[in-house]
């Protein structure tokens, strides 16, 4: 009798599981399986903090993702700027700079939470573009923050 319950038990918890994944799979947008509400680490800030910095002095949006991710949407008035165009990319973004007279502070942001794409531009640009002692923040949770925080 036990036996029999615990077997049932062990059946409905795995259906459920597979019922989950399978949902979790074929949703059109499902949602990040890593994504949670952590405290941004120190090289990292909040969507809440960049957003008031914006409020307060500006910033200079800069999107590491792919053209096609930036082309689907991204945060206004953002700048492209990934690996893999950097050499056509990186000037534009260094116009920007030397015109910006209130040396506002970059936020960039990559596909997601976890994303190592930001971090990667701004170590390149604080090594390969002279751009001093400006303000450089990887924003925490990425796109995914940022649509989830202000709707995208």
């Amino acid at each position: 009798m036990m036996r029999t319950v615990l077997w049932q038990a062990l059946v409905l918890v795995g259906l459920a599981g597979v019922c989950g994944w399978l949902t979790w799979k074929f949703h059109p947008e499902p949602p990040a399986l890593y994504l949670s509400a952590e405290a941004a680490p120190v090289d990292e800030i909040s969507l809440g903090r960049a957003l008031e910095m914006e409020k307060s002095r500006g910033v200079i949006w800069v999107d590491a993702r792919s053209a096609a991710a930036f082309a689907k949407g991204h945060v206004p008035g953002a700048y492209l700027l990934n690996e893999q165009g950097w050499p056509d990319l990186v000037f534009e973004l260094v116009k920007v700079m030397d015109a910006d007279e209130a040396r506002r502070p970059l936020v960039i942001y990559c596909d997601a939470q976890k994303c190592a794409a930001s971090k990667a531009v701004r170590d390149r640009l604080r090594h390969e573009i002279p751009i001093g002692d400006r303000e450089v923040h990887v924003l925490h949770g990425g796109w995914p923050a940022w649509q989830s925080g202000v709707g995208g």
